[in-house]
């Protein structure tokens, strides 16, 4: 069984509604103010429906799975929001940062221990992370591109940092 399989975790959905907030949420301004309000929204629905469904998911149909990794200087448990791109059973999670300047905690932490647990949807499965490169990392671009538009936009504004991904597989 495969890891969307086990989560059943869907591609993104393209109602008007949805590809309008995901549009707004691609642009810089909208960017900026998601980054900030996007977590505790999708944390709190989340919570209020047990786990089956997020601000993200409801507004602008892009499944968000929650990733769960060891930091690597804490060694605490850090749970993150993200966009969960399937790709050939597995989950791609592309670190972005809203195309901030700097990579994202959770990167750090899965390069310092590829390892984890990966929620969607009130379902939970142990994943291994790999970081994707040469035509593999292409490839998932390519899909993530097509799930959400922010992702072509996101690299002109990192300053120069390359946005890696992850190829998350269950066990």
């Amino acid at each position: 069984m495969t890891l969307v399989t086990t989560l059943r975790l869907p591609g993104a959905r393209r109602d008007p509604f949805s590809r309008v907030m995901a549009w707004c949420a691609s642009t810089r301004p909208g960017s900026k103010v998601f980054a900030v309000a996007l977590p505790p929204l999708d944390r709190s629905l989340s919570r209020l429906t047990g786990g089956r469904a997020t601000f993200t998911e409801v507004a602008a149909g892009l499944p968000t799975v929650y990733l769960t990794t060891r930091g690597a200087r804490s060694g605490a448990d850090r749970t993150v929001p993200l966009l969960g791109v399937p790709m050939d059973g597995d989950v791609v999670v592309v670190g972005s940062n809203w195309g901030g300047a700097k990579h994202p905690g959770w990167v750090h932490n899965l390069v310092a221990s590829p390892s984890g647990r990966l929620a969607y949807r009130g379902r939970e499965a142990a994943v291994g992370a790999r970081e994707l490169v040469g035509d593999e990392a292409e490839r998932a671009w390519a899909l993530a591109r097509a799930t959400y538009r922010g992702y072509r936009l996101y690299p002109e504004r990192t300053g120069g940092r390359e946005i890696r991904l992850f190829r998350l597989t269950q066990g």
